[in-house]
């Protein structure tokens, strides 16, 4: 699916601050955003790979 077929959906949660802070590390670590750092996370934990709960990519 290209880019101009796709339509993301927003989604909006509150989560403990220690979590956002986490969040914000690994953005900050990768260069990216703490969107990409979300979806990252949400695509490796339904993929089946959120059983590791140390990520190599996304770290504290």
């Amino acid at each position: 699916m290209n880019k101009q077929q796709r339509k993301d959906v927003q989604i909006n949660l509150r989560v403990p601050p220690e979590l956002a802070a986490r969040v914000d590390r690994a953005a900050q670590s990768t260069r990216t955003t703490r969107s990409w750092v979300i979806r990252e996370a949400l695509h490796r934990y339904f993929d089946g790979d959120g059983s590791d709960t140390q990520n190599p990519t996304i770290t504290d």
